[in-house]
């Protein structure tokens, strides 16, 4: 959230990657809060199986036009998993959303993932519902692949 000073609110998290995710976004915000209308920064536990996980959901309102308006949504949990949404509306109705989730890889620091959202902030001025191959481009790389099975023929 953006105060009245127009500082963004960072909480504190008790997980390290975490911690150095919101360290990034506190260092960035001020570039950040210049491209955007909104930010909302939230920590969250959440218990899942008995097991209790720590989460940040960082959404973003890009600065997109009065009757266009635009969503981002990144919730990067304590385990690296992350949830990636963009979701856009015209006239209050939802045109079209891009998510994706994974894994990040191990040789991102949370901090670098704040380059990562300038960069997805970037390329949402030119999405459509057809075109999300930047957004691909941005976050594709970063997560850890799935393993796959090689059949070997000898």
């Amino acid at each position: 959230m953006i105060t009245r000073k127009g500082t963004i609110i960072i909480p504190r998290a008790n997980n390290e990657f975490l911690n150095d995710y919101l360290s990034g976004i506190k260092k960035r915000s001020k570039a950040i809060k210049h491209r955007v209308s909104d930010i909302v920064c939230e920590r969250l536990i959440v218990e899942i199986d008995g097991k209790r996980l720590e989460k940040i959901e960082f959404e973003l309102i890009p600065l997109h036009g009065l009757n266009r308006r635009c969503v981002l949504q990144f919730d990067v949990w304590e385990d690296r998993w992350i949830d990636l949404l963009f979701e856009e509306w015209k006239n209050r109705k939802s045109r079209w959303t891009w998510s994706h989730e994974g894994i990040l890889h191990p040789v991102y620091e949370g901090a670098s993932l704040v380059k990562f959202v300038e960069q997805t902030i970037g390329c949402s001025f030119e999405m459509t519902a057809s075109q999300t191959a930047k957004f691909e481009e941005v976050w594709r790389p970063l997560f850890v692949r799935k393993p796959e099975l090689i059949d070997k023929k000898e």
